[in-house]
């Protein structure tokens, strides 16, 4: 029982930390390509 709240706590810990890469990702990506795109538009 007293685990209990240690492996909600630590599920969540996880569920963050998935969600904290895949919005580093999806940011880096989408600055990778506004870049890209402002380059192509310079020419």
């Amino acid at each position: 029982m007293l685990s209990l709240p240690l492996w909600v706590a630590l599920d969540n810990y996880v569920i963050a930390l998935g969600a904290g890469l895949l919005l580093g990702f999806l940011v880096s990506m989408g600055h990778s390509l506004w870049m890209l795109n402002r380059r192509e538009k310079r020419k």
